[in-house]
Order: structure tokens, then sequence, then C-alpha cells
């Protein structure tokens, strides 16, 4: 939390310095999403009637993943 707090007032004095630093900041993140984390519901049939809660997943795809990044400017 404290790198943080130090990470604002830094911002807010260099706003102070030049009102438009921030056109020339690029905020980026990255995430990696993986077929074999967490459930996908697109993989799952309902097989009863009776108890809509119990599914049987199906395994009809490769492992895969993907990498997704983003960045944001001015």
């Amino acid at each position: 939390m404290q790198a943080r707090v130090r990470f604002s007032q830094w911002a807010l004095q260099m706003i102070r310095l030049d009102h438009h630093f921030f056109r020339y900041v690029l905020f980026s993140d990255e995430c990696t999403i993986k077929s074999d984390g967490e459930l996908n519901r697109h993989n799952c049939h309902y097989w009863s009637n009776v108890n809509p809660h119990w599914y049987r997943a199906v395994d009809h795809q490769h492992r895969w993943s993907l990498i997704v990044w983003c960045g944001i400017v001015n």
C-alpha cells in the first residue's frame, strides 16, 4: 500500500510540473488465459433432469493458452 501512496504523490508532483505529463506515459498489463485453468462452461454438458448441478466436462479441445496485452496512452 505504501508504494501506491508514493506513486500517487510522485504522479501529482509530475502533473504540477507538467500538466501534459501523462500524455507521454504508457500504462500496460498482460495476463495469460489457459484452457486447463478455470471451469469453461462451454465444455460442460448436463445429463440429469433431476439434478441440474451435475454435469460432465467434455474434453474435446487441445490445450491452449492466450496472452492478452493492453496498453493505454493519454
